[in-house]
């Protein structure tokens, strides 16, 4: 049943990175595109400094899930040369599950953050874009990378009492 849940979040977690990188990759060839213009013709593109930020927030929280299921993070593993095999499985659930309430915590605020955007209008200085709709996905994105790093800590906690794979790689992960 988690392999299932595990197979399913790593293919939106990897779908979402690459639409993550797709994002920057356009936002590079834009900002290439407006030095140039501004460069040579004074005539910058607006739209990229004014949506950079954005932008950039959204993309690189679509890289999130995908670090978390992958466990891209920094791990603390010379544990287990001290303490031995079984208490480095619990050092290591405990920290992922305290990776995943503060992954918790970061969408919650990022939620309470849109919110105000909302409630104030906020837009781009340029354009005036609403920010808002921006900040609601990287919420949106967060709280999905929350979940996927609660699989992380609810598998290394799984794992702690029993042989196996002490990282508890989900499918494709190795």
């Amino acid at each position: 049943m988690i392999a299932r849940v595990e197979g399913a979040a790593l293919a939106a977690a990897q779908a979402l990175a690459v639409g993550g990188l797709m994002i920057l990759i356009g936002y590079a060839a834009m900002t290439l595109l407006d030095g140039l213009l501004r460069s040579l013709l004074n005539s910058p593109i607006e739209a990229v400094r004014d949506l950079g930020g954005v932008v950039v927030a959204v993309a690189v929280s679509c890289c999130f899930p995908l670090a978390y299921l992958q466990r891209s993070n920094i791990t603390i593993h010379f544990v287990e040369m001290f303490a031995g095999r079984r208490f480095g499985r619990m050092f290591d659930a405990a920290a992922a599950t305290l990776v995943t309430l503060v992954a918790v915590v970061i969408a919650r605020q990022l939620f309470i953050h849109a919110g105000n955007e909302y409630r104030g209008g906020d837009s781009t200085l340029m354009l005036e874009i609403k920010t808002a709709p921006f900040w609601f996905a990287v919420a949106i994105v967060m709280s999905f990378a929350a979940l996927t790093q609660a699989l992380v800590a609810l598998r290394a906690i799984l794992t702690c009492g029993r042989g196996g794979d002490e990282r508890g790689s989900p499918p494709g992960l190795h």
